[in-house]
């Protein structure tokens, strides 16, 4: 919705200006106008329509002791009372810990494994090639080389 320039913006704030108030960067800024996170308005002004900015809300300087938090109040929690408390996860974490541990160790041994067979694979696949190989030469020093006679050649 598009404001004409009043007297009541006059304490908004330009982009350049929310950037330093915000502590945010230009396009966040623009982003948040997008999404309405930001409370601000489109107003014309006598160079063509601008955004203005509410202020950040901030806390005021004058505030009453009763207003402010009571750090006196915050109770510190004993030593053990935390370790007591952490002792159990303390614990499940170790377990979990030995366990990746144990698949890791296995996950080492199935690829030890693993490398051991594709070598016996590969001298196996070798020897196989090797008898083919040995047969195909057998076969055919049986065979009688048959000599090739042209039609008008056969009797």
């Amino acid at each position: 919705m598009t404001q004409p320039y009043a007297a009541d913006h006059s304490h908004w704030l330009t982009i350049e200006q929310a950037i330093h108030a915000y502590q945010l960067s230009e396009r966040t800024i623009r982003r948040r106008l997008k999404t309405r996170e930001i409370a601000a308005e489109m107003i014309d002004t006598p160079y063509g329509k601008a955004w203005r900015i509410r202020p950040p809300q901030r806390a005021p300087s004058n505030a009453t002791p009763s207003q402010q938090p009571d750090n006196s109040q915050v109770g510190l929690v004993p030593f053990e009372t935390i370790r007591d408390a952490l002792a159990p996860l303390q614990q499940a974490l170790d377990h979990l810990v030995n366990e990746r541990d144990d698949l890791r160790r296995q996950l080492d041994e199935a690829q030890q494994a693993r490398l051991v067979d594709r070598e016996e694979i590969g001298r196996l696949r070798g020897r196989l090639e090797a008898a083919e190989q040995q047969q195909q030469t057998q076969q055919s020093a049986l065979k009688p080389e048959r000599k090739r006679r042209w039609f008008w050649q056969r009797s």
